[in-house]
């Protein structure tokens, strides 16, 4: 199970998170009435007045039933639950789109391992949705004219994985000129 969608905009979460927010701010706990003591005069009007209330049903000749609570307070409780999870991902997206400066750099070094490593991040943050996978891919642009062939094979690879994919979702190389 994949809680992330094949998304990670954390821009995507932050609306979402204000969603559910904003569903919780207009549907507070409600208030538990605490019992006092009257006298007979005040339950005498209290009577007339339920009495005045039972002449005035509903157009259907029934009274409203009063909302179940345990179900409002379950709804509630998946509401904060769903609010915690989209706060989480944003903050987690957020926290991997920071990182992508390292990466970035990463495409300039001199060890081909980083330099395919840094590929290999990018290509899966283009699938994630992820905003810093525009930049990593910019960067590496130059990479298709590397000096050395794995490097060059993998920049290559990741550009037909991202830009040009069959109908199945396979990657398929451009027939050579």
């Amino acid at each position: 199970y994949n809680p992330f969608m094949g998304n990670l905009d954390p821009a995507f979460y932050s609306l979402r998170a204000g969603e559910v927010y904003r569903w919780l701010e207009e549907h507070p706990v409600p208030t538990v009435a605490v019992p006092t003591v009257k006298t007979e005069e005040e339950e005498e009007e209290e009577h007339e007045e339920s009495d005045r209330d039972d002449m005035d049903e509903d157009e259907e000749g029934k009274e409203r039933a009063p909302p179940n609570e345990d179900l409002y307070a379950a709804m509630r409780e998946v509401k904060h639950r769903q609010l915690e999870l989209f706060q989480s991902a944003a903050t987690f997206a957020t926290l991997l789109d920071s990182g992508s400066d390292s990466l970035v750099k990463m495409l300039r070094s001199t060890t081909k391992t980083d330099v395919e490593e840094a590929l290999a991040f990018f290509r899966v943050a283009r699938h994630f949705r992820l905003p810093c996978a525009g930049r990593g891919l910019r960067a590496s642009l130059g990479l298709i004219w590397h000096t050395e062939d794995s490097v060059r094979d993998a920049a290559v690879e990741a550009f037909l994985d991202i830009y040009v994919q069959t109908a199945d979702g396979e990657a398929e190389p451009a027939p050579a000129a």
